[in-house]
């Protein structure tokens, strides 16, 4: 999945982060949160609150969809 496929799917793409995280794996799970906004993913759908509340934080832009239980 690259930048320039998705723009021609004519599909809302969301992309599940569905773990919940170590401290040590915040800021790898960030890092690719920003691979998928950039490559043009529509949202992300979150387990972690404390991920979700980072990525509101550092991709405001970046729709993020918490797990509903």
């Amino acid at each position: 999945m690259g930048p320039s496929l998705l723009p021609c799917a004519c599909v809302r793409v969301y992309v599940t982060l569905n773990t919940l995280l170590s401290d040590a794996e915040i800021l790898d799970a960030v890092a690719y949160a920003r691979f998928l906004y950039t490559s043009g993913v529509d949202a992300v759908i979150v387990q972690d609150v404390g991920l979700a509340e980072i990525l509101h934080t550092s991709l405001p832009d970046l729709p993020c969809m918490p797990r509903r239980r």
